[in-house]
């Protein structure tokens, strides 16, 4: 039962992480309830489709390279092997953030560095 409890605990993680990600990408996420199972999702209506959509799932890259590319317009990136770093362009603003999953999928540190970044921009009003 508690390993249930920590695989509800690590996906609600994981969902405000996406949440985050989205707002920081300008998306406006709309939360809805399943009536079957009575768990919570989000969604956000993407007006170039004229549809309400899943919103993006920034663990695939094609997902989350655009938000490195806006992280990139403001501050800078690294990606090398199984770390990421972004520095900030304006020294003393914040610390580096870097990330090291050593033996982990590349995606994984960038991802995790991405949502640190996002929630240090709410943070300190810097989006």
């Amino acid at each position: 039962m508690n390993t249930e409890n920590n695989n509800k605990s690590t996906e609600a993680k994981h969902v405000l992480g996406e949440v985050l990600i989205a707002k920081y990408m300008g998306i406006t996420p709309i939360k809805g309830l399943n009536e079957y199972t009575g768990n919570e999702y989000y969604y956000y209506n993407n007006a170039e489709m004229q549809d309400f959509e899943a919103l993006p799932n920034y663990k695939e890259w094609n997902e989350l390279m655009p938000v490195v590319e806006k992280i990139n317009k403001r501050d800078w990136v690294t990606i090398y092997n199984d770390q990421c770093k972004i520095h900030s362009l304006i020294v003393g603003e914040f610390e580096d953030i870097n990330i090291i999953n050593e033996g982990q999928p590349m995606i994984k540190s960038v991802y995790e560095a991405v949502l640190e970044y996002v929630e240090l921009t709410v943070s300190l009003n810097l989006a």
